[in-house]
């Protein structure tokens, strides 16, 4: 059953069954301090090791098993927003705090330890999670440095790449992604698409003004945040009272709907708001079909029984780019109405980047998910969607439903000559 998977969905399971299988060969003593993951029984603190994150080949191998499981655990936590330092396979103190914040958070003893029960939570909660390297590629694809797949994998491409931004960034070239690189790519995303995007500039994650929440903020009041979207037919997660990135991607969707700052904040001005939204829904309830407003830079997911989803999506950004054959071409998305032509479950390796379980409307142009979905604009042509927004469209919408795409801010491809789709 594994094969039949999207190949992102089975590296998900891969790592988290890395951690399962640390549970079963120690079944016998997993909860006591010999078998239990600590910063000082199991991996010392060490450093030069390639942040290779999966177990898969095609990146540099950690070097024992507890590195594999150390790495896989960094991976997971990352994904799923506890984890924020360099998977680097050493269970140091902020790999420790991280896991403790999940065990927290899943009513779990709080001790920093992996156990059997964490393991499990873990493999529960990170099926489908975002896959830090993918974003990592991404953003590295888009701005030039990385031209491989967008796979997760930390291989040599993806390190390759990394040194590339580094030498560009003028930091030490080590094709290690820490602070100094991550600074660099910030800036020169941040050049790519500020003049397009308001949500480059969001604060500090963590860090509220009065009556603000954002990423970072956690209690009750980010839960009510999470039901209201839910209930008005956003995909904020569950409401477990945690913002992470689907509830800021669900709140940017929100605040394109109504014409607000997209900035991925629920201020007073969004949680007043939310009480009686204005903004236009989709042209069309019979379902099953999808909609996009490049206007608005939404996409409405109709299901057959007339249910309206409304996705944060990102469209063609307008830019020239040079194609496979190094004409130089558009990007920009076309508008009219179309059918789903075909579809791929899975990852496809397109010119311009990744694309994830496309829904393909126009011959190359597609609907398809990323790691990436910029606020405004940002796609070479296609129909950008989260990796779990993809997901529901490509359950939902069957071969030969309608694509609706309107608009009066993106040139049209049939008008422009020089047109072509890309990630």
């Amino acid at each position: 059953m594994l094969s039949r998977l999207p190949r992102s969905m089975r590296r998900a399971r891969l790592v988290g069954a890395v951690l399962v299988a640390l549970v079963a060969v120690t079944s016998c003593g997993f909860d006591d301090e010999r078998a239990a993951v600590t910063t000082s029984s199991l991996v010392p603190s060490r450093s030069g090791v390639a942040p290779g994150v999966e177990v898969e080949a095609g990146g540099q191998a950690p070097r024992s098993g507890a590195d594999v499981v150390v790495a896989a655990l960094q991976s997971v936590l990352g994904g799923l927003g506890y984890y924020r330092g360099v998977v680097d396979a050493t269970f140091g103190s902020s790999t420790e705090s991280a896991l403790a914040s999940f065990q927290r958070d899943g009513g779990l003893p709080a001790t920093g330890r992996m156990d059997a029960a964490s393991a499990k939570a873990l493999v529960a909660a990170g099926v489908g999670a975002a896959r830090p390297v993918e974003v990592l590629q991404a953003v590295m694809t888009e701005l030039g440095f990385y031209r491989g797949q967008i796979d997760g994998i930390f291989g040599p491409a993806t390190r390759a790449a990394i040194e590339a931004l580094q030498r560009a960034a003028k930091v030490t070239v080590d094709g290690v992604y820490g602070p100094q690189t991550s600074a660099g790519l910030a800036v020169a995303y941040r050049d790519l698409v500020a003049p397009q995007s308001a949500s480059t500039s969001a604060p500090v994650e963590g860090a509220t003004s009065e009556g603000t929440l954002q990423a970072g903020s956690t209690g009750d009041d980010v839960a009510v945040l999470q039901r209201r979207l839910a209930a008005l037919g956003y995909r904020p997660g569950p409401a477990d009272g945690r913002y992470r990135e689907a509830t800021a991607s669900a709140v940017i969707a929100f605040q394109k709907h109504e014409g607000l700052a997209r900035d991925g904040r629920a201020t007073p001005e969004v949680v007043a708001r939310l009480g009686a939204p204005t903004g236009a829904g989709p042209r069309s309830v019979v379902g099953p079909h999808i909609e996009v407003d490049v206007d608005r830079q939404l996409a409405f997911l109709v299901s057959r029984d007339g249910t309206v989803a409304i996705l944060n999506a990102s469209t063609g950004s307008g830019r020239t780019f040079t194609d496979r054959s190094g004409t130089p071409a558009s990007a920009v998305t076309p508008l009219g109405t179309f059918t789903v032509l075909r579809r791929v479950d899975g990852l496809v390796a397109a010119p311009r980047g990744t694309l994830y379980r496309p829904l393909y409307f126009d011959r190359g142009w597609a609907v398809h998910g990323a790691p990436v979905v910029p606020a405004e604009p940002g796609s070479d042509g296609c129909i950008r969607l989260s990796k779990a927004d993809a997901d529901d469209a490509f359950t939902t919408v069957p071969d030969g439903a309608p694509v609706v795409i309107y608009g009066v801010t993106a040139s049209t491809a049939t008008a422009n000559p020089a047109a072509a789709p890309g990630f």
